[in-house]
C-alpha cells in the first residue's frame, strides 16, 4: 500500500482545525483520522453504530486520543 506524502506547511495548518469524517471507524477513513489528528486536529468519527467498539479502538491508539470523539451516524439516512 502506498502512502501519501503531504507537504509540512498544509499538515501545519491542521492544528486547532475541527473535521468530521464519515465511515472514519476502518479503512481510508481510519487512516484519514489518524493524519489528521497525529497533526493535531480535533477529529469528529462518524460511523455506523455498530462499529463504536472499532472506533473506540481507533480512538485509544491515536497520538491524540482526547482530540477524538465517536458519533453514531448513517449518512444514508437523513431523517432527522
Amino acid at each position: 500500500m502506498h502512502q501519501l506524502d503531504h507537504p509540512s506547511d498544509i499538515l501545519a495548518k491542521l492544528s486547532g482545525q475541527t473535521v468530521i469524517i464519515t465511515g472514519a471507524a476502518r479503512g481510508i477513513g481510519a487512516a484519514a483520522t489518524a493524519i489528521f489528528n497525529r497533526h493535531g486536529a480535533n477529529v469528529a468519527i462518524a460511523d455506523l453504530p455498530q462499529l463504536q467498539d472499532t472506533a473506540e479502538a481507533l480512538i485509544r491508539s491515536l497520538d491524540h486520543p482526547e482530540r477524538a470523539a465517536f458519533k453514531a451516524a448513517n449518512v444514508m439516512q437523513w431523517k432527522l
